[in-house]
């Protein structure tokens, strides 16, 4: 069951969702009682500032022959998430998760705990998107925390014209 489902009676109630433009190119659901800042990308935080949100995405035009895959991702990001704990000072949660089409990982730095949440879109079939989701969250790993970043990379979708 995924967070979309949660009861009323969690003390972050993820039942409520806007669907957000992201760039002008794809869709996503964040919860609602998270605000919206300026910032250079997407970034949205609780109002009592515990849990901060970003997404960044960059794009490649492709061909019809475009291979990306879960390697590509796997290829590209876990070298990231040891340079993570091995330069970077961050202890691993041990709750790496490899999908069909995302790589996940949660990390503790310093009162912290870091979510993140890798995945690609072809969007109009002649651009791939990969997508990096990140929660910021004070305090220790809450597991409802990363069951809604799994939820909400699962919510993108394509952009209706």
């Amino acid at each position: 069951m995924g967070i979309f489902n949660f009861s009323k009676k969690e003390e972050l109630n993820y039942t409520n969702f806007n669907t957000m433009m992201i760039d002008n190119v794809y869709l996503i659901k964040i919860p609602k009682d998270w605000n919206k800042y300026e910032s250079d990308r997407f970034r949205a935080r609780t109002k009592n500032k515990k849990i901060d949100f970003s997404i960044t995405n960059y794009g490649k035009e492709i061909s019809s022959l475009d291979n990306f895959g879960i390697e590509d991702l796997k290829n590209q990001f876990l070298p990231l998430f040891d340079k993570f704990v091995n330069e970077g000072g961050y202890v691993t949660n041990k709750d790496l998760e490899i999908g069909e089409n995302f790589i996940y990982q949660s990390f503790k730095a310093g009162k912290e705990t870091q979510y993140y949440y890798y995945t690609s879109r072809v969007i109009k079939n002649d651009l791939r998107v990969v997508i990096a989701l990140i929660i910021r969250q004070i305090g220790k790993l809450e597991p409802k925390h990363a069951e809604l970043i799994k939820d909400m990379g699962k919510s993108i979708t394509h952009k209706v014209a």
